[in-house]
Parts: structure tokens; sequence; C-alpha cells
């Protein structure tokens, strides 16, 4: 597709319903638009025709990018298209909970605030969280939750909760996590 390129950007249409218009492919979630540059023209179609149809890219310094590059670039852009997605859900289920606990208000809406600066939870925020998640039986995607024990205070956290606590935090937590507490925690 001589004269078109992609620029990095993307459309969330926030729902698969979208369609490539240059393979036709329907229920795409994102658009990536490449222009012409000749006309000026737009077409929005998915990140696997950008490789597919051979639409050559730009880095943000202007400069044409290698096959190698796009690929990594369109890499790059779904992770943070998946992480972002992540936050967005984590952020959504925190606001349900704010808005379903009046006494709690504040200490939910310091996790959001430690949660948008660290990226993760410690295990007594998250505790707090998943026994709160069950009370009001607020749907997620445990996965969305990252737990830190990387820190050796994170791991007192840990030390000092009742295994059931922990176990209900499993869950949570990625297998690494889940095989040191099995073999730290009695």
């Amino acid at each position: 597709m001589k004269n078109w390129f992609w620029d990095g950007t993307y459309i969330d249409h926030k729902e698969p319903q979208a369609i490539c218009e240059l393979c036709g492919q329907s229920g795409l979630r994102y658009h990536f638009p490449i222009i012409n540059s000749v006309d000026d023209s737009v077409k929005y179609i998915g990140s696997e025709c950008i490789l597919k149809f051979d639409v050559s890219a730009k880095a943000k310094d202007g400069r044409l990018l290698n096959r190698n590059e796009i690929r990594d670039k369109i890499n790059n852009t779904r992770n943070e298209i998946s992480k972002q997605n992540k936050v967005n859900h984590v952020l959504t289920v925190l606001r349900k909970l704010v808005a379903e606990e009046d006494d709690l208000k504040e200490m939910f809406k310091n996790f959001i605030s430690y949660y948008m600066d660290n990226g993760y939870f410690t295990p007594k925020q998250l505790a707090t969280l998943q026994w709160k998640l069950s009370t009001h039986k607020v749907d997620h995607n445990k996965s969305h939750f990252a737990l830190s024990i990387k820190k050796n205070i994170y791991k007192d956290q840990l030390r000092e909760m009742e295994r059931w606590k922990i176990n209900k935090l499993m869950p949570y937590m990625s297998n690494s996590q889940k095989e040191w507490c099995n073999k730290e925690i009695e």
C-alpha cells in the first residue's frame, strides 16, 4: 500500500463493532487509522492489516520504520491498550465500592490514589478490597488487581495474615506469588 502510513494512533470504540476498511474483518474494538500521504484521506483498519498489507509506519521523529520496528510498535500499542483496559477495569470496580460504602469512602479513595501512583495494591489493601467486593458481590476480573510482595513490608503483611485470608487472595496472585506463599507461610 504505497503512499499509506500509520502514525501510531488508534481509536477505541469501546465495543467490538468496527469493521476493517481493507479486509472487511468485523468485530473490531480498535481501529488503526492509516493516512494517504498524497491526498490525506484516511482508512480505518485493524492492526493485523498494517503488516498484512505492508502499510508504512512513522516514528515520532517522522522517520519511516522497517517491518520489525512496525511489528514492535504494533505490539507495544497492543500492550498499552491492554494495560489501560486493566487500569480502567480496576478503577470502575473501585468506584462501585466507593458508591456502596459510605463509611469507607475515604479509604477506598486512598486505595485508588495508591493504585494510580504504584500500579498495584499491598496485601492489606487487597484483603480489604476482596472482602468488600465479595460482600457487595461486585463482579470483577481478579487478574487485573495487581498485588505486590516485592518489598519485605508486603511480605510481612502476608506473614501476619490468617491463612484463610491469604487463601482468599490466591486468585489475585501470580504463580510465583502463590509459590512464595505456599513455601514461606505456614
